[in-house]
């Protein structure tokens, strides 16, 4: 599948929007940094800690989970030899939750 040749493949808002809802009801300050070419949207770069879903890229588009998850992937790769510490939410299971509001 591809994307019609007008659509532009901007990032989607609402991918971490329901993580960043969680950690700040729990009190845990998160927020967007930018370090190197990555925006990490869930940070804390003090401490060198990023959260994200451990397969976000099965909230895009299906022309662009492919593409995303090597991204994804590589991305994780190099935060990780900087020195950063990645952690994963299981997607799936945070989906199952009947109360995670």
């Amino acid at each position: 599948l591809a994307p019609p040749q007008d659509f532009g493949m901007l990032e989607l808002p609402f991918v971490f929007a329901g993580l960043g809802k969680l950690f700040r009801s729990m009190g845990v300050l998160l927020h967007p940094t930018v370090y190197g070419p990555y925006l990490l949207e869930l940070a804390d770069p003090l401490s060198r800690v990023v959260v994200e879903w451990d397969t976000n890229w099965e909230l895009y588009p299906p022309w662009r989970r492919f593409q995303h998850a090597h991204y994804v992937r590589r991305k994780h790769l190099h935060l990780r030899a900087e020195g950063w510490q990645v952690l994963h939410v299981p997607l799936a299971e945070f989906q199952a939750l009947a109360d995670r509001d």
